[in-house]
């Protein structure tokens, strides 16, 4: 059951990264730790890219957070403003320096996608709660 919708835009600026995971920590926060965890680190990852490959990251542009809690899971997104490309999970190097990061998310989360949107796409993830792990009050 969806207990609540959050979203905002924030600046297509790396210095922005910090205020949405602040962002993403306090709208979800009670959920297991462990879940909230992977939730910043792949909403990060989203907006990172969405920074570096999309409009988003031009000169006065901007992307979206969006993060919907349920009773036992978190689902975070990033709402970019467009590309040519669309976003894939490469296969795992070792030897690379970057573009491991939605392969990193694709193994964390319970399932995780690309949406088309009028303005351009949105990537989400699922994290389940860890029944395992219990509830927390509000620090990741």
């Amino acid at each position: 059951m969806t207990v609540g919708r959050w979203s905002r835009m924030f600046d297509g600026d790396a210095a922005e990264l910090v205020n949405a995971r602040r962002f993403v920590r306090d709208v979800a926060a009670g959920h297991e730790a462990g879940a909230l965890y992977r939730a910043v680190l792949a909403m990060n990852e989203f907006a990172t890219n969405a920074i570096q490959h999309t409009v988003s990251g031009l000169p006065g542009g901007r992307f979206v957070v969006e993060v919907e809690r349920f009773d036992d899971s978190i689902k975070v997104g990033v709402v970019d403003f467009g590309a040519l490309t669309c976003p894939v999970a490469a296969d795992w190097d070792d030897e690379s320096e970057d573009g491991r990061g939605l392969a990193m998310v694709a193994k964390l989360a319970d399932k995780w996608g690309v949406d088309e949107v009028r303005v351009g796409r949105r990537v989400w993830a699922v994290f389940p709660d860890d029944p395992e792990e219990g509830a927390v009050a509000g620090g990741v």
